[in-house]
């Protein structure tokens, strides 16, 4: 009797304490967002990410297609494009799984969001793992802050080596 008593309750302990009965993982520690791919848009014939932190605004668009032609690459056709919204978490991981790319310039988008623990200088191209990314400030501040245009060409011309 003893022992059935024992037993039983080492079986609800076990129940009771089992982390996967806890509600411990009933939430998302860092929701992404499964298929940016869907948003953007693009040909990516030169295998080209382009990722903004910005209102999709017809004068933002056409200030990013200058901005990218600077560099010799036609925003359309070499490129793919995607407006996500400010925070919004993606893994690059993930979108490099559904599309090639080897070059990724972010406006406004922090290595964190795009799933990487990278340290960073803004407007300064970084190496890593078969890929050259560009983080720089929003598109929007740039367009609006002529000080940062500079910092800009230097990072772009950095990564695409004009």
């Amino acid at each position: 009797m003893v022992e059935l008593v024992f037993q039983n309750f080492i079986c609800f302990m076990v129940s009771k304490n089992d982390i996967r009965n806890s509600g411990i993982f009933d939430f998302e520690v860092f929701p992404i967002e499964e298929n940016i791919a869907s948003l953007g848009s693009g040909n990516n014939q030169k295998n080209i990410l382009v990722g903004l932190s910005d209102k999709n605004t017809p004068e933002l668009a056409g200030f990013l297609e200058k901005v990218i032609a600077s560099v010799g690459v036609d925003l359309d056709k070499d490129a793919f494009t995607v407006f996500l919204t400010e925070g919004q978490q993606f893994s690059v991981t993930s979108l490099s799984q559904q599309m090639d790319f080897d070059k990724a310039v972010f406006f406004g988008i922090k290595p964190s969001t795009a799933g990487l623990n990278l340290n960073v200088e803004l407007y300064h191209p970084m190496k890593f793992a078969n890929y050259t990314f560009l983080f720089t400030g929003a598109l929007s501040e740039i367009q609006n802050k002529p000080a940062l245009k500079r910092p800009l060409w230097e990072g772009l011309k950095g990564v695409f080596g004009n």
